[in-house]
């Protein structure tokens, strides 16, 4: 695991030497930094960047489902023509390329870290249950955090958002920490 954002863009630079052009995915759960390290990687090396919320209907309640897919596609493809590198960042990113055509030539993986390298987030899947059971794990503590705070869920709302269940059925079936060519680990305090 990289903790340092100069050794994450010695890296990238030293693929990009090796290789040629290359197309970088920076993936990570909500809030773990990935556009952080996307901005400081374009202002290190010079590269493009596409964030994928950019091209997502808002208030959608999801998120795969809801990216505009040609958009997406065409300003990659842009990017790649004028920049030696391109960098997509943004939750799910290896589905979303693979969704349109495209595979990354490097994979970041951003973890969100206290001090001591712990992992704030957590592991999302777990081999000791299912998907369909780790979604409705998810989806009862979330109706029982609702009661504690006095304000319950009513028989047949949704608790789990369709952007949750997009995050959790992605890592259970991509595992994106797992396989990333880096894991970066983002500190906080």
């Amino acid at each position: 695991m990289i903790t340092d954002r100069t050794t994450l863009a010695f890296e990238i630079k030293k693929r990009m030497i090796a290789t040629g052009p290359v197309l970088v995915s920076i993936d990570g759960v909500d809030g773990s930094g990935k556009t952080m390290v996307a901005d400081y990687m374009v202002e290190q090396i010079g590269c493009g960047v596409i964030h994928l919320d950019e091209y997502i209907d808002e208030n959608s309640g999801a998120y795969i489902g809801f990216i505009h897919s040609d958009e997406l596609k065409s300003a990659i493809l842009e990017a790649k023509k004028t920049s030696r590198c391109v960098f997509v960042e943004g939750v799910c990113v290896l589905q979303v390329l693979e969704n349109i055509g495209l595979q990354p030539d490097c994979k970041i993986y951003v973890k969100k870290l206290k001090r001591g390298h712990y992992w704030i987030d957590g592991k999302i899947y777990d081999g000791a249950m299912t998907l369909e059971e780790k979604l409705s794990l998810e989806e009862r503590g979330i109706r029982e955090f609702a009661d504690l705070e006095g304000d319950p869920l009513q028989e047949g709302d949704i608790a789990l958002s369709g952007l949750m269940r997009d995050v959790i059925t992605y890592h259970w079936t991509y595992r994106p920490d797992e396989n990333a060519d880096i894991v970066f680990g983002n500190q906080t305090d």
